[in-house]
C-alpha cells in the first residue's frame, strides 16, 4: 500500500475511530481558518511535539495542509518517528471548503467556548472596566485583583496592584483567599482563564468573586495604563508541600494507582496521556517520567494543543490529588470523558518505591549531520566576496526586530517548497541561524537531502551575535516566506484593532457553539 494513505474530505467526515486531526501548517495559517477538532502541529515541531500530542504510535493520523503538498512531507517525517497509520487529507482544508465542511478561526475554540459557558450556564458573575477601576479608588474596599495567568505574562502587564496567582494553584489557595474577607476579581488576558478562575474558586466556597470583563485587553482598550512590576508579585498562601489537603469534594476525580499507572508503562506501548500539572520547581525536583509538564490553568486553556486523542486516557499528576482533581474535572466538562487522576500524586508515587525524573523535561536529541560555524568567522564573511546565504529559521517577530545583516527568514516548514525556487545552485554555500541547535540541524537535514552540499550551521544564538557586537538589522524585507508563523500576537503588539476583534470573536464563541 502507498504511504501516505490519502482520505478524502467525505471519508474524513464518515470516520469513526479515534484519531488526531493534525494541522501541519503555520499557526498563524491555523489562526485563520482549520478543522474543528483539530491540533495544530507546525512541521518544524513535528519531531519535537508529536510524540507528546499523540502518545500512540499505533493511532491513526489525519495530516492536513492547505493542499497535499506539506501534509505529505509531514506524513513522511510520522513514519520516521514510528507512526504506522498516517493519513493525507486528499485537496488539504480547500478541499474539505469545498465539500462543505466547516472551518474555524483562531486558536483553543475548545477552550475559549467552555470558558463561555462557565459564564452563560454557570453563571459566574463579571466586573467591568469602569466598575472595577471605581473600586481601585476605595482603599478601604478594594477588591483583591488576582492575575490567574503564568508569571511570564504577569510580568509583561497586569492590572495596577494585581497579585500573580495562576489558575492551577487556585486550590491550594483558597483558604487564605477567604480568610482574607476581600471581593476577589480574577483577570487574565482576554476572558477564559478569568471565567474558569473564577468558577473554581465558586465551587470552593468563595462566593465574593467575579471575573473582569475581557481581562487585560478590556483594561487597555478602555485607555487604561497596565503595569509592568519588575519582579514577580505573588499571592502568598501557607505553602506546606508535603500535605496537600484532601482532595475538595466539588472536584472529586476517579484515578488509577501508583501501581496502576506503573504497570501501563511497562507497556511497549504508550496508549495514553501523563500530565503533570504543578508548578515548574516542583516538577524539577522529582516527576513521573515520561510526564508532560503543563500547569493546570494552562492545560485547561490550550487543551487542544496537547490532546488529539480526544478518547484517550488522560492521567493528571499533581503532588497528592487537589490540583489534579481540579484540572481533571474541568477536561471532563470540556468533554475529555476520559480524564483522570493519579491516586496520591507523585507523592504516592514515591512512597510506592518506583523511580522519578528530575530536572527539565528531556529535549529533541538531533545527531549534527551539519559543521558549526562560529560568529566571528560568518560576520568575517559576510564582508568578504565569500558571503554565504544565511537563512534565519527563528520567529518572524524576533527576525523583524533583529537579524543578521543579509540574512533571509523562512519557516522551516516551507524549505522543500522555498528554497529550489530561491537558490538553484546546490554548492551554494548556506548558514542556518535563528533557532536552536536542534531545530537548525534538522534544517540542515533538510537542506541536504534536496541537494545542496555545503550547508553549515551558526553556533552562537542572535543574542549572543549581538553580546558579540556584530552587526544587526531590523525589518522583514529580505524575509523569503510570507506567511504568518505566530499567532495570539493582538496583546504582545498592543495591536488595540486586533484586541477588539480577538474578544468579539470570544464572545460570539459562545452563541455561535451552541447553535
Amino acid at each position: 500500500m502507498a504511504f501516505p494513505r490519502s482520505i478524502t474530505a467525505l471519508e474524513l467526515k464518515a470516520l469513526t475511530i479515534d484519531h488526531a486531526l493534525l494541522d501541519i501548517r503555520d499557526l498563524g495559517e491555523y489562526e485563520k481558518a482549520h478543522l474543528g477538532g483539530a491540533t495544530p502541529l507546525p512541521r518544524a515541531r513535528i519531531e519535537s511535539d508529536l510524540a507528546a500530542i499523540v502518545p500512540d504510535t499505533s493511532a491513526c493520523l489525519v495530516l492536513y495542509g492547505e493542499d497535499d503538498v506539506r501534509a505529505r512531507l509531514a506524513a513522511q517525517t510520522a513514519k520516521s518517528l514510528g507512526y504506522t497509520d498516517v493519513r493525507v487529507l486528499e485537496g488539504g482544508i480547500a478541499a474539505w471548503q469545498a465539500s462543505g465542511g466547516a472551518v474555524h478561526s483562531g486558536t483553543n475554540v475548545p477552550s475559549k467556548v467552555f470558558g463561555e459557558s462557565l459564564l452563560h450556564e454557570d453563571g459566574v458573575p463579571e466586573v467591568t472596566v469602569q466598575e472595577l477601576a471605581r473600586e481601585l479608588e476605595d482603599a478601604g474596599h478594594a477588591p483583591l485583583v488576582i492575575d490567574v495567568r503564568t508569571g511570564a505574562e504577569f510580568l509583561r502587564g497586569c492590572i495596577p496592584g494585581a497579585v500573580n496567582l495562576p489558575g492551577g494553584d487556585l486550590v491550594r489557595a483558597a483558604s487564605e483567599l477567604k480568610a482574607t474577607g476581600r471581593p476577589i476579581v480574577t483577570h487574565c488576558a482576554g476572558r477564559t482563564r478569568s471565567l474558569v478562575a473564577a468558577a473554581t474558586l465558586r465551587k470552593l466556597g468563595i462566593d465574593n468573586v467575579r471575573a473582569l470583563r475581557n481581562g487585560t485587553m478590556g483594561w487597555l482598550l478602555d485607555g487604561k495604563q497596565v503595569e509592568t512590576p519588575a519582579k514577580l508579585r505573588r499571592f502568598e498562601w501557607r505553602d506546606v508541600p508535603s500535605t496537600d489537603a484532601a482532595t475538595p469534594s466539588p472536584f472529586e476525580s476517579a484515578g488509577v494507582t501508583a501501581h496502576e499507572l506503573h504497570e501501563r508503562m511497562a507497556h511497549l506501548l504508550r496508549d495514553f496521556y501523563l500530565f503533570d500539572v504543578r508548578g515548574t520547581a516542583e516538577f524539577e525536583a522529582a516527576h513521573v517520567p515520561g510526564a508532560k509538564h503543563v500547569p493546570g490553568g494552562q492545560l485547561v486553556q490550550c487543551a487542544d494543543d496537547h490532546i488529539a486523542l480526544h478518547r484517550a486516557d488522560i492521567i493528571v499528576v499533581s503532588l497528592r490529588a487537589e490540583r489534579a482533581a481540579v484540572t481533571a474535572s474541568w477536561l471532563r466538562r470540556m468533554g475529555y470523558s476520559r480524564a483522570q487522576v493519579l491516586q496520591g500524586g507523585i507523592a504516592a508515587w514515591q512512597a510506592a518505591g518506583y523511580g522519578v525524573e528530575k530536572g527539565a523535561a528531556a529535549t529533541l536529541r538531533v545527531p549534527d549531520r551539519a559543521p558549526y560555524v562560529d560568529a566571528a568567522t560568518l560576520a568575517r564573511e559576510i564582508e568578504s566576496d565569500a558571503q554565504p546565504v544565511v537563512l534565519d529559521l527563528g520567529s518572524s517577530i524576533r527576525f523583524d526586530k533583529r537579524h543578521i545583516p543579509g540574512a533571509h527568514w523562512i519557516s522551516r516548514g516551507w524549505l522543500e517548497i522555498e528554497m529550489p525556487q530561491r537558490i538553484a545552485v546546490r554548492g551554494t554555500p548556506i548558514v542556518v541561524s535563528g533557532t536552536s541547535h536542534e531545530q537548525a540541524q534538522l534544517a540542515a537535514r533538510t537542506l541536504q537531502g534536496l541537494g545542496y552540499t555545503h550547508i553549515r550551521v551558526l553556533h552562537e544564538s542572535i543574542d549572543e551575535w549581538r553580546e558579540a557586537k556584530h552587526p544587526l538589522e531590523a525589518g522583514r524585507t529580505s524575509a523569503w516566506s510570507r506567511v504568518k508563523d505566530l499567532a495570539n500576537l493582538a496583546i504582545l503588539n498592543r495591536d488595540f484593532e486586533a484586541m477588539q476583534h480577538y474578544l468579539d470573536w470570544e464572545v460570539a464563541l459562545a452563541g455561535k457553539h451552541r447553535g
